[in-house]
């Protein structure tokens, strides 16, 4: 493609480029997309609301042009505003916004992936910065988003049946987790595994997106953890480091 127009897009990393421009990457209804925006970086008008513009968690309506890897922008315009992110949830959207970078495909055809980053930053924006249990709330709304990644990415993990059965979890019984395998059957006292003697139960309700309780928004992280490890190689993710 050499040329699109009013394509719907979010910033989700940006560096700038010789003195006035920024390389921007942005996740668009088609997938990634990288670009210069020329005239970011000046002392007009222009500049400053351009800078304004090129912000994340707002959605855009990009134009641009070009053959190669790196297009050019023609024009940019704000569809919504960014919301007004609390500081967990902050760290929660930059940390989406890291996963895409590094694990969404570059694509010419419609995604589901975009819909499910907007759904997710709407979820992530309605949260109540003064929430008791906000970071239970946040835990569950990225727990979702990891699962359905993956399985968008067609890496899914299967949380009915044991691996290499065709036998349904049974939530009295206890599992271990590796990326390779699944969920296999192991005693209650199993070691040897990362994710050792994960409940039957737990699985069910990772499984119905209930994460209602403490002990299946552990172990689900721990699995999504495992999951996107392979696929994310030695390059740790920067937002871990930075809201640890």
């Amino acid at each position: 493609m050499n040329r699109a127009e009013n394509v719907k897009a979010f910033v989700v990393h940006q560096r700038q480029y010789r003195e006035t421009s920024s390389i921007v990457e942005f996740f668009t209804e088609h997938g990634l997309l990288s670009a210069v925006c020329r005239g970011v970086y000046g002392s007009g008008k222009a500049a400053g609301r351009l800078r304004g513009t090129l912000q994340p968690f707002g959605e855009l309506s990009l134009s641009w042009f070009g053959r190669g890897e790196l297009k050019t922008v023609r024009q940019v315009e704000t569809i919504s505003t960014a919301p007004n992110l609390s500081y967990s949830v902050l760290y929660s959207g930059l940390y989406l916004n890291e996963l895409l970078l590094r694990l969404a495909p570059s694509s010419e055809h419609e995604n589901g992936l975009y819909l499910l980053y907007k759904n997710t930053l709407q979820d992530l924006a309605a949260l109540a910065s003064d929430s008791v249990d906000i970071n239970s709330s946040v835990e569950a709304i990225l727990r979702r988003f990891e699962i359905q990644l993956l399985e968008d990415l067609g890496f899914a993990i299967d949380f009915q049946r044991e691996w290499g059965e065709h036998t349904s979890i049974n939530e009295e019984l206890h599992y271990s987790f590796d990326s390779g395998h699944g969920f296999t059957r192991c005693c209650a006292e199993a070691a040897g595994n990362r994710l050792r003697s994960i409940p039957g139960w737990v699985i069910m309700r990772i499984r119905e997106a209930d994460f209602s309780d403490a002990r299946v928004r552990r172990y689900a992280k721990q699995v999504v953890r495992e999951a996107l490890a392979p696929h994310l190689g030695d390059r740790p993710l920067r937002t871990r480091e930075l809201y640890s």
